[in-house]
């Protein structure tokens, strides 16, 4: 079987697709052939864009770097990238397309579907990905797509692929959903996977540009990998309680690979690709419990050894833990604080957690000079400028070494979206497949609030949190979408990101890393 894998990225965000990587992995262990279209290095005039790296660094996210020379995105329009996947698919003649979509992939992947003729068309197309998972029945009533994932992929991907090699009846697999002639087969989830039956992703398949990423004042040789799967919390904005009763009776939702198997993994990444930092893509790494996590230390020290970021919640941050990470080389972690205000955190986000815990696990990595990213959602249900103000606050106190901002975006199958809906904030017909929503206006109607406002207020989030408090009178005049407010909420940005070059764990983060780079050369 010959498989051509799709990521119709249109955000320029140049992170392997994890799914792709395994289940490239899995077809090449079997036998089959596969091959990768991908459109994440084109600047595409297809129904908007916005130059998402630029944006950040604007509003005081991400320090300026190389990184864009480096990579040299290229502008395309749309019938530029159609004709290139036309041409894709009819020289390498693929048995089945298999495409990933987040939810703002959706429009893109759909128009490369539809822009294909002749016997192409009959190629047999499968979807997978969180848009799959939360919009299947949507996804097949078109023509472009034939069959939908609703859950993992490993299992119902090769049951998928044996059957269709065999000219078997593959309807019935469990985790698909399938449009056929007499209607549409809605089977159940599957089981699910034990993680240490995966091979080590395939990342062969990926252009080598998705290995350098920027962080901090350089670009460095990054690649993602998943050690747990599964996170049990469940906060209002995310799908993972929409994904946790999808699967219910099909076994342990929150699972991990064992550390024998992460290792080796890990020790293929660092000698093909030449990795300078690992990043984990985990959604809470320290679920793991103290004793494991001092025994993978002890291991990815010795037999890694590289630079690595983690994601988890604050609370989950203890002294030890922290010093655990400081000794085994973490170099960053990434902390939802979400919101100030400890009311609305709970009720409105689902985010059990004191602002005591919060400042705390910000703490515990300043004390071993790890470096620290806040990640702040604006606008959310019964925001005022109040309460976006206790966002301010919080942060100003929990000192994160960076920040980003969101406006809350309302994706379906979420709490906060049947929230929206029953609160007037958005209409039951309201699209979530609107493209480069992170940096447009609020999609919400709120009462107390316009969307004008959020918009402002985001750009000059970072130096309302960084700046002393007698600028603020000119950092809420750059909230103002003019000539002289965008020159001011430039400005201050700018000054942000200085500033955070010169904080204590960036110098001490920078110096490991270029000290590694000098070893390395020298070796």
């Amino acid at each position: 079987m010959k498989i051509l894998f799709v990521w119709p990225c249109n955000t320029n965000a140049n992170w392997v697709p994890l799914g792709i990587s395994i289940l490239s992995a899995l077809a090449k262990k079997e036998g089959h052939e596969v091959d990768f279209f991908d459109t994440t290095f084109y600047r595409i005039t297809h129904r908007g864009y916005v130059d998402t790296t630029k944006e950040s660094v604007k509003q005081g996210q991400y320090i300026k770097t190389d990184f864009e020379k480096i990579i040299n995105f290229q502008d395309k329009t749309f019938e530029d990238v159609s004709s290139e996947f036309q041409k894709k698919v009819s020289t390498f003649n693929p048995d089945i397309i298999a495409m990933s979509l987040m939810t703002q992939f959706y429009e893109l992947g759909k128009d490369l579907l539809a822009s294909l003729k002749g016997e192409a068309l009959n190629i047999p197309v499968v979807v997978g990905g969180p848009h799959a998972q939360v919009a299947a029945e949507e996804i097949l009533q078109g023509n472009c797509f034939h069959i939908a994932c609703i859950g993992e992929g490993e299992e119902p991907f090769i049951s998928l692929l044996e059957k269709m090699e065999r000219g078997q009846d593959y309807t019935t697999i469990p985790g698909l959903w399938v449009k056929t002639s007499k209607g549409l087969i809605k089977n159940e989830t599957s089981v699910m996977r034990n993680l240490n039956e995966n091979p080590c992703p395939d990342l062969e398949i990926f252009d080598d540009r998705y290995f350098y990423q920027p962080y901090l004042t350089g670009v460095y040789r990054i690649a993602s990998y998943e050690m747990q799967r599964g996170c049990p919390y469940k906060c209002t904005y995310c799908i993972n309680e929409f994904l946790q009763k999808n699967v219910r009776g099909k076994g342990k939702y929150s699972r991990r690979r064992d550390i024998s198997k992460v290792i080796a993994d890990l020790k293929v990444f660092k000698e093909k690709y030449k990795l300078e930092i690992i990043r984990y893509v985990d959604e809470t790494f320290l679920l793991l419990p103290e004793e494991e996590l001092i025994d993978f230390g002890e291991m990815y020290k010795s037999e890694i050894g590289l630079p690595f970021f983690i994601t988890t919640r604050p609370e989950s941050i203890t002294t030890k833990k922290a010093q655990i990470l400081s000794d085994m080389g973490c170099s960053a972690v990434s902390i939802g604080i979400e919101h100030g205000n400890p009311v609305l955190r709970e009720k409105v986000l689902g985010r059990k957690m004191s602002d005591e815990s919060i400042i705390a696990g910000f703490k515990n990595l300043r004390d071993c000079c790890i470096r620290s990213s806040g990640y702040n959602l604006l606008g959310i249900p019964q925001e005022t400028r109040k309460t976006l103000f206790d966002t301010v606050m919080l942060n100003r106190k929990a000192d994160p070494d960076s920040i980003t901002a969101f406006l809350l975006f309302p994706y379906r199958k979420t709490a906060i979206h049947t929230l929206s809906i029953e609160k007037g904030f958005i209409t039951s017909e309201f699209n979530d497949e609107i493209p480069f929503h992170d940096f447009r206006d609020s999609v919400l109607n709120l009462p107390d609030l316009s969307k004008e406002e959020l918009s402002g207020f985001k750009r000059v989030f970072a130096p309302y949190v960084y700046l002393p408090k007698f600028l603020y009178p000119l950092i809420e005049r750059g909230e103002k979408d003019d000539d002289a407010g965008n020159e001011i909420s430039l400005k201050l940005n700018e000054i942000v990101l200085d500033l955070q070059k010169n904080r204590e764990s960036t110098k001490v983060q920078l110096s490991i890393l270029e000290s590694l780079r000098r070893s390395k050369q020298k070796s």
